[in-house]
């Protein structure tokens, strides 16, 4: 009697064991991406854009509706440089139907990078309907923070990794204070990123 009672002792405990083991693995799971890109190079990739069918996260500090491709609410570019980013971004959506935002912003105001640009996708509907591909590139300068929200049709072809490795290219330039040299060079390796999948897929698929 004695040891079909420790039997089941032993039972319980395992299975208590095995319930705090799923536990962990999911509290890793959703904290294992950092939901931040910025000059620790860590990124993560979710299909974020053009999905109005989720909710977007409640952030305090909303943005207003955009003007065009380029929105610097930072005064971290000049003229110049936005004129031909917007020309850029324009000429890849009209070719390719892919929609590329950036927004640069001073600071989220201790919102979550992640889920402040997130919540501007979804508000701006970048990406919506019908192509449902789209990006957004937003810069906090003054929280020296940026973060790459890419819609899940465009995922295969801009992985998290990818995405990293494709940010990192603004990070020399935003240090030393050229956010326009920064932006260019990141939305050149995404168009570039994006012509090289492409033509993998299908030679005789038309470039963006």
């Amino acid at each position: 009697m004695m040891k079909r009672v420790l039997f089941i002792i032993a039972l319980l405990c395992l299975g208590v064991v095995a319930c705090k083991k799923t536990e962990m693995a999911q509290s890793v799971n959703a904290n294992s991406a950092p939901g931040v890109i910025n000059t620790s190079d860590k990124t993560e990739n979710r299909a974020a854009t053009g999905q109005t069918d989720n909710a977007a996260p409640q952030v305090k500090n909303r943005l207003p509706p955009p003007t065009g491709h380029v929105n610097d609410y930072a005064d971290a570019i000049d003229d110049e440089t936005k004129m031909r980013l917007e020309k850029t971004l324009g000429d890849l959506k009209q070719r390719s139907a892919i929609e590329f935002a950036i927004a640069i912003v001073k600071t989220t105001e201790g919102e979550d990078i992640f889920n402040y640009s997130l919540a501007v996708a979804r508000e701006w509907a970048v990406g919506a309907k019908p192509s449902g591909d789209g990006l957004l590139l937003l810069v906090a300068v003054e929280d020296r923070k940026w973060h790459i929200q890419v819609s899940g049709s465009l995922e295969d072809e801009l992985p998290d990794e990818k995405v990293g490795e494709l940010g990192r290219v603004m990070v020399e330039p935003f240090r030393a204070g050229k956010y326009g040299e920064g932006l260019t060079k990141c939305v050149k390796a995404i168009i570039a990123q994006l012509n090289k999948q492409r033509s993998v897929k299908s030679k005789g698929r038309k470039k963006v």
